[in-house]
């Protein structure tokens, strides 16, 4: 009994890949990918009613406090304004007090003022969208309406496929 017998170890066998090599099995990864998407959707519709659920839940658990909290603020708001300074300082808390500066600004009386005398505070950035509308590409050179070539562009063709699986249960 205290010899233990040995069993031969077996390897698992290698797992095939499975491979897409002509349309009905296209056509089935397809389908199974409109039923991972429904999954996904279903899953997103769940997390939502669980997120408006929460909402709710915390809402009506704190604003008894935040009503608490606006009562207590008030209450040593007035109690601050007695102050000869403005300021309350006690064991359990103490008021503090910033004034901040907020600056209206109309640029178009401003842009000429800081362009004349502050133009190292300026900003300039190309629209890019409406400066790539006047390019075409030339063999990986950008070149602009006057038929010049634009520096600093180099023009890199990139593919992108996107994958539209019909809803489960449509025509397949």
């Amino acid at each position: 009994m205290d010899e233990v017998k040995e069993a031969p170890i077996k390897e698992a066998p290698e797992k095939q890949t499975f491979v897409i090599d002509d349309d009905n099995k296209a056509n089935w990864a397809f389908r199974k990918l409109a039923e991972v998407k429904q999954e996904l959707d279903i899953k997103a519709q769940q997390k939502a009613g669980f997120d408006e659920q929460t909402k709710e839940w915390y809402e009506s658990e704190t604003k008894p406090l935040k009503e608490s909290q606006d009562y207590f603020e008030q209450l040593i708001e007035q109690y601050r304004q007695t102050q000869p300074d403005g300021k309350v300082k006690v064991p359990a808390g103490y008021t503090s007090l910033r004034h901040a500066k907020q600056y209206q600004r109309e640029p178009s009386k401003l842009l000429p003022f800081v362009e004349k005398n502050y133009p190292d505070l300026l900003k300039k950035d190309i629209k890019w969208a409406d400066f790539k509308k006047q390019l075409t590409d030339y063999d990986g050179v950008a070149i602009d309406q006057n038929g010049e070539k634009v520096p600093g562009i180099t023009v890199i063709e990139k593919e992108s496929v996107s994958y539209h699986p019909n809803k489960v249960g449509d025509q397949l």
